[in-house]
């Protein structure tokens, strides 16, 4: 897989040299097609001023006959072309006052822009200038994608974006690489420094969402709970359970996923971890019920389908959460086919409930033994 096997690159490299514009491929798209991967998306960089690059990017618009989005802070365009989304972005550099701040932004050169980004992985263009498709790599990115290491390319890092502990961990999870040494000791002060606590709330829980439905998400969250970024945040001990098939995983929603990581948890716990993620209230109510049936596994295998038909959990979590338990197992397998045919109305709310779960205890026991599954 090489550069020329993309018609996006080719029609780019052909506009700049239309418009007689200096432009590169950079970010992710380098990075994943020197790995033999196909990239998700195309950033292409230009050396041009605020005005020029706004100018350039209505012309690229005009002559692909599409739409695009233009970002005044950060002189980025994003055009909608033949189902791709590509950034057309100008070649800047990035001054932060203070941890998590939005950046002071001027037009730079291709150098200073690769120097702003995130890690050097992600710091390798390619000049498109006659097709020739030379690259630049001035941070040795090459070098770590070859060591399957994640390196920040200054020690402020994380410190000027802590969304950068997030990003890190999407790609070594996604990727199977480590941290180097130095960006390990980056992180691990960063979050000692509380820099994690300047971004707001949405902004975590996008960036959780976002390692959740990313490739290896329970490979993420090891990552996550080997440097103790949730007692970083909530300042309490965290308990984070990752024994799950991946498959089953990962067909679960975010509320879900998140019962399952965090479910053994104390309700206070679990309480600062909702208002966190801004989880809602079933967070919690799913939470306890598997944590109290997890418990309850060592009792009779009555008390067990009988706490099973009382609790009716959601059959997605307990699909997830015990699947190599064959009472659970069982019960999902057959608590469709047990059916009562007598009448309960009578009684009491609190009592009926009851009594109907002893009474399907009963009956999916007597199935499992051999015996009819109606009554």
């Amino acid at each position: 897989m090489g550069f020329l096997d993309f018609a996006i690159i080719k029609t780019f490299s052909n506009l700049f040299m239309m418009l007689n514009i200096e432009g590169y491929l950079v970010g992710g798209a380098v990075r994943d097609i020197l790995m033999g991967i196909e990239p998700m998306d195309f950033d292409f960089v230009c050396e041009l001023d605020e005005e020029e690059h706004y100018s350039a990017a209505e012309k690229i618009a005009y002559i692909l006959k599409c739409d695009f989005k233009y970002n005044n802070f950060y002189h980025t365009a994003k055009f909608f072309y033949k189902g791709f989304d590509v950034d057309f972005v100008m070649a800047r550099a990035e001054k932060y006052i203070s941890a998590a701040s939005k950046p002071i932004i001027k037009s730079a050169d291709i150098i200073e822009d690769l120097k702003r980004r995130d890690f050097t992985i992600n710091s390798i263009a390619v000049s498109l200038k006659n097709e020739k498709f030379e690259i630049i790599d001035p941070f040795k990115g090459i070098e770590d994608i070859k060591n399957k290491k994640i390196k920040i390319l200054h020690d402020k890092s994380f410190k000027d974006d802590p969304t950068r502990i997030f990003r890190g961990i999407k790609y070594a999870s996604r990727f199977d690489f480590d941290f180097d040494d130095e960006t390990q000791n980056s992180l691990e002060e960063a979050l000692q420094r509380g820099y994690i606590l300047k971004l707001p709330k949405g902004r975590i829980r996008l960036e959780i969402d976002g390692l959740l439905n990313d490739k290896n998400p329970l490979l993420a969250f090891e990552f996550i709970k080997r440097y103790n970024i949730f007692e970083s945040i909530v300042k309490s001990n965290i308990y984070i359970s990752l024994e799950y098939d991946e498959i089953k995983f990962n067909g679960l929603d975010f509320n879900d996923k998140m019962v399952l990581i965090f479910y053994k948890n104390k309700e206070e716990v679990l309480n600062k971890i909702k208002d966190l993620l801004c989880l809602g209230e079933n967070f919690i109510k799913y939470s306890l019920k598997i944590k109290k049936l997890e418990s309850n596994l060592l009792m009779s295998d009555f008390e067990v389908y009988k706490h099973l038909f009382e609790e009716n959990i959601k059959d997605c979590l307990l699909y997830s959460a015990f699947d190599e338990d064959l009472r659970v197992q069982s019960y999902l397998k057959y608590k469709n086919s047990i059916k009562i045919e007598k009448d309960f109305e009578n009684l009491p709310l609190n009592i009926r409930k009851e009594c109907i779960a002893s009474k399907k205890a009963d009956m999916i026991i007597n199935l499992l033994n051999g015996g009819s599954d109606y009554v």
